[in-house]
């Protein structure tokens, strides 16, 4: 559910209820990732990142991933994996505090079309809006398990399943 949403993939509906707001039916509209980065903030050891590159790989896009880790070992262990993945020329693993400035200078000030994801509880992604409100108009960031508080007019899509939530925002909203 989380590759397709951060490719804008068709997928089952059945098990999922949608709550679209805005009155558009943002889950229709196909975003063009050609020219895109998507970059994973905490990407942990890099499971939504290399699903997403082998989805790529598959169909053959030529979509930049970066995976955003502070933590030495997780780092390594991504690092091992992107030398054996056969899409590696596009995975960028990155150490790096997503919280400080020159993160934000370095890597996402570098990219006009950008894809956020991120799994993270409520009290760092409160510490993360700064940031991410200062991003180019259109940058969708999609966001598992958590909403932001107070961004209810940039949410574009909730999809919910069982336990899971998935909520999707634009800053151009």
């Amino acid at each position: 559910m989380i590759v397709e949403t951060l490719i804008n993939e068709k997928y089952q509906v059945s098990s999922i209820k949608y709550s679209v707001y805005k009155k558009e039916k943002i889950h229709n509209t196909k975003y063009s990732i050609r020219n895109t980065t998507i970059i994973d903030l905490g990407a942990g050891t890099g499971t939504v990142i290399f699903a997403l590159a082998d989805t790529l790989y598959k169909k053959n896009k030529q979509t930049k991933l970066v995976a955003v880790e502070i933590h030495p070992l997780l780092y390594f262990l991504m690092q091992v994996r992107r030398l054996l993945h056969p899409y590696k020329q596009h995975i960028e693993v990155v150490r790096a505090d997503m919280f400080s400035q020159d993160f934000w200078k370095k890597i996402v000030h570098q990219n006009k079309e950008l894809i956020i994801y991120l799994y993270i509880g409520t009290t760092y992604m409160n510490k993360l809006k700064k940031h991410l409100s200062k991003l180019a108009p259109k940058t969708r960031i999609i966001s598992y398990m958590y909403a932001f508080l107070g961004w209810e007019n940039m949410l574009v899509l909730k999809k919910v399943a069982s336990q899971h939530a998935i909520y999707e925002y634009r800053l151009d909203k």
